[in-house]
């Protein structure tokens, strides 16, 4: 006990203090010249990913379907925790043919999902088959106070 009653004692006091915080420097600085540094640990030669990663392949459709700059892409994000019907595709592509016939505020372009078969969307849902996730396309340079006024008009229109 009396062996940790001194360190208490030489650590706390005020001397104590500055020396411990001297230490800790010194030990950094020791570490820091004879650790490598993290910049050594950088791969510069990173391959490209595969043709079939999903990423890649989500490129291609977005280059096929949407023009470069175009505007700001709206992802619509369908969930329901037991997963989502043929009649919820359905629903999905009555609201899409409403957005069609009558855009929210800064719509620039839309999937026609409503020509689509419910069949064919069912295998857009995700691996779970919980999520559908919907674009739409909206103006260029809409601020994101209008695309919230947008987002709120479909959800009146989702009602």
């Amino acid at each position: 006990m009396k062996i940790k009653d001194g360190i208490a004692k030489i650590i706390s006091g005020k001397k104590g203090r500055f020396a411990i915080i001297a230490i800790w420097i010194v030990v950094a600085l020791g570490l820091q010249f004879i650790l490598p540094n993290a910049s050594t640990y950088k791969e510069d030669t990173a391959h490209d990913l595969s043709k079939s990663e999903p990423s890649v392949v989500a490129e291609k459709v977005e280059d096929h379907y949407f023009k470069k700059n175009n505007g700001i892409p709206l992802l619509i994000t369908w969930t329901r925790n037991e997963g989502l019907s043929v009649s919820d595709l359905e629903k999905i592509q009555e609201l899409n043919a409403s957005l069609q016939n009558k855009p929210i505020p800064n719509q620039n372009q839309l999937v026609s999902l409503e020509k689509v078969p419910p069949q064919v969307l069912l295998k857009q849902l995700s691996h779970d088959k919980t999520s559908f996730i919907q674009t739409v396309i909206m103006d260029e340079g809409t601020s994101s106070e209008k695309i919230k006024i947008a987002i709120s008009e479909l959800k009146k229109k989702n009602r």
